[in-house]
């Protein structure tokens, strides 16, 4: 899943699976929901913090389960995979 908002224009885009589109839902004048043919792709919402879906704010307990599953494995993954070095 992919998160992405833009500030500027105060729309938020949550990206479910990729793939090409093959219909679009209006399921109201700031809620456009993609369908793929697994399921539903994407949801564009307009006027996101006007509504108030941002900021993201996720309650503490689910903080420290996100940080454990993302972050500290990435930390894991990141100690056994050696990158190439590279000098300018």
């Amino acid at each position: 899943m992919l998160l992405t908002y833009d500030d500027q224009e105060d729309i938020l885009f949550i990206k479910f699976i990729d793939g090409p589109v093959i219909q679009d839902i209006s399921y109201s004048w700031n809620v456009n929901i993609g369908f793929t043919d697994k399921g539903i792709g994407q949801i564009t919402i307009l006027d996101a913090k006007e509504y108030g879906l941002m900021p993201i704010e996720f309650d503490t307990k689910l903080q420290s389960v996100l940080y454990d599953q993302y972050f500290r494995n990435f930390q894991n993954i990141h100690k056994k995979v050696r990158l190439p070095s590279y000098s300018c």
